[in-house]
């Protein structure tokens, strides 16, 4: 049985696939990171969510990791990504469990959520 698209988009998403995850972005595309931390908020579209990234990269000296740990539940509105990350930043480590949680409309990347499992831990690193 073939994969279903959007667990493929997915996995090139998680493989740093630049080109994917821009093709396959819908055009009001947001990323939701929660929290109270100086990386919280909702970043709109490809240039928001590139700045998002660059901020937390340059945040934690590009230690900053997501690595896919399980089972990818896709279908055609929703996908669920359980995800290991890690980071070093000012003498300080995190490694933790954490969840993507992805709406896709017409095929597309619509929403991401960012769930931390320890969002206080998640929130005091970037402090």
């Amino acid at each position: 049985m073939a994969e279903h698209p959007n667990a493929e988009l997915l996995r090139r998403i998680y493989a740093r696939d630049d080109k994917a995850f821009q093709s396959g972005m819908a055009p009001d595309y947001v990323c939701h990171t929660p929290g109270r931390s100086q990386v919280a908020g909702d970043f709109k579209g490809w240039e928001h969510r590139t700045k998002h990234g660059a901020q937390i990269g340059e945040l934690t000296n590009r230690t900053f990791r997501v690595q896919p740990v399980g089972t990818f539940l896709v279908n055609d509105e929703w996908g669920l990504v359980p995800v290991q990350i890690s980071a070093e930043r000012n003498g300080k480590t995190m490694d933790m469990r954490a969840f993507g949680v992805w709406r896709f409309s017409e095929g597309k990347v619509a929403e991401h959520w960012e769930m931390n499992w320890d969002q206080a831990a998640f929130d005091e690193f970037f402090r």
